[in-house]
């Protein structure tokens, strides 16, 4: 069942981190903000928030943090990648702000890139906010040092993975994936980026938990055997520095072919990978994202399907005939 429709979605997405800016200029996220959520709502942000509530508490807690920081905030165009089966939207933007506590002549120009990730439910009302950016953000450090306000901090208040390492990850992990896609290899491509056990969630509902041999059996009999190439295109990388969770999300550029030598089904899906590292820097919780009730998608896999099974049928077919010749001659 597709709980929002992939132009719902964007259009919501979008919708609301211009609306989450707009507040900046007069923090009143009540009066912005009331009709895109639920009765109640869940929230887990990089900045340690976390609860379950009515909005009008979400708003409150808003509008008495970050809502104080800034007096003008904007965003660039953001990357919408819509979970249609499953009611998921994530959203990566860069946000842009004058940390300035509301001080008239102050300019503190912050960049932070982030993601969120809305749940809706079957009304396309929001039932949980995921936050994700760099809580450990150098300028945003600074512009409140210089404030005199203190930075919303994380329990422990450690950066356990610098952006730089993050980015550098995403990228190289990307890649062992692409190479893993050429020849359905990925238990051997990213042995350096997957811990010993892993759980997974994709939005083609295939989740669990096990062992790294496990999740890439899982793959490897799935897309991997589907999919001729796999080739990610600009990826922007968000990087929770004091949580080791990084967000990325990118176009993909895939050819589903299901292995066969005359297939070429060439196709562009939007795409977000979050993914949690361990103390090693590996990879033990992995959530994928993308719309799995995409047309051309649907189009394509369900033709290879049917003729693989046709291939599957045939070659069962050829192995009884051969079968019944052996035993009419006796051999």
């Amino acid at each position: 069942m597709m709980i929002i429709s992939a132009e719902e979605g964007t259009k919501l997405g979008s919708s609301f981190v211009s609306s989450c800016c707009a507040t900046a200029h007069k923090n009143n996220y009540k009066e912005l903000l009331r009709g895109f959520f639920a009765d109640n709502v869940s929230w887990k942000w990089s900045d340690g928030s976390e609860g379950k509530n009515t909005p009008n508490t979400l708003i409150d807690i808003m509008k008495n943090g970050w809502g104080k920081t800034a007096s003008y905030c904007t965003h660039t165009k953001p990357f919408v990648c819509v979970d249609t089966e499953n009611g998921m939207i994530v959203i990566t933007f860069n946000l842009i702000a004058n940390v300035n506590a509301g001080m008239a002549g102050v300019t503190n120009i912050v960049m932070n890139p982030a993601t969120y990730i809305l749940t809706v439910n079957k009304d396309k009302k929001i039932v949980r906010w995921d936050g994700i950016w760099n809580n450990k953000n150098e300028d945003a450090l600074k512009a409140l040092t210089k404030l005199g306000i203190d930075f919303p901090k994380v329990e422990g208040d450690q950066m356990l993975i610098t952006r730089e390492e993050g980015e550098a990850f995403a990228a190289k992990y990307l890649s062992a994936i692409s190479n893993g896609f050429l020849d359905n290899s990925h238990a051997e491509k990213c042995r350096d980026f997957v811990a010993d056990n892993v759980t997974w969630d994709w939005s083609d509902g295939t989740k669990g938990s096990g062992t790294y041999d496990e999740y890439h059996d899982v793959l490897s009999k799935s897309w991997g055997q589907m999919l001729a190439s796999w080739i990610p295109v600009d990826p922007t990388v968000v990087v929770d520095t004091t949580n080791q969770i990084i967000a990325i999300s990118f176009d993909v550029v895939a050819n589903i072919t299901g292995g066969l030598s005359d297939e070429n089904n060439s196709m562009q899906l939007h795409h977000a990978f979050l993914v949690h590292l361990n103390k090693d820097h590996k990879v033990f919780k992995k959530s994928v994202f993308w719309d799995n009730n995409d047309a051309t998608l649907q189009a394509f896999v369900s033709k290879i399907k049917a003729k693989l099974s046709t291939t599957t049928e045939e070659k069962q077919h050829a192995i009884r005939s051969r079968g019944k010749e052996v035993l009419m001659s006796g051999q």
